[in-house]
């Protein structure tokens, strides 16, 4: 699951929590965090969890979208912009002084 890559197992957790059981159904919720804590791929939390991998993925960009607006709302850390605007200097720059906020408020793995 590369999406959450740098996430906290507590953060995905969380952002898990907040939407509901008709979003996010309890196979897919624990498929993902058994994904996310062992380093698997999409296919093989579809495997583990018994669901389509397409709802593993739904979950997972939930997730991610959830961390994101969290992350920018209460820190006031914009989203990664090499993800949004490509791997421009730019981009490579702003990315480096968002790593460092992250790790300020050790968000970061």
């Amino acid at each position: 699951m590369r999406r959450l890559k740098g996430i906290k197992i507590e953060h995905i957790a969380a952002c898990l929590a907040v939407h509901s059981f008709r979003d996010i159904p309890q196979a897919s919720r624990d498929a993902v965090l058994w994904a996310a804590r062992n380093g698997q791929s999409t296919a093989s939390a579809a495997s583990y969890g018994q669901v389509h991998h397409k709802n593993i993925t739904r979950a997972a960009k939930k997730v991610l979208e959830t961390h994101n607006l969290i992350i920018q709302a209460y820190l006031g850390i914009e989203p990664d912009p090499v993800q949004l605007h490509g791997n421009s200097k730019e981009a490579k720059a702003i990315r480096k002084a968002r790593i460092e906020k992250l790790r300020e408020y050790q968000l970061k793995k």
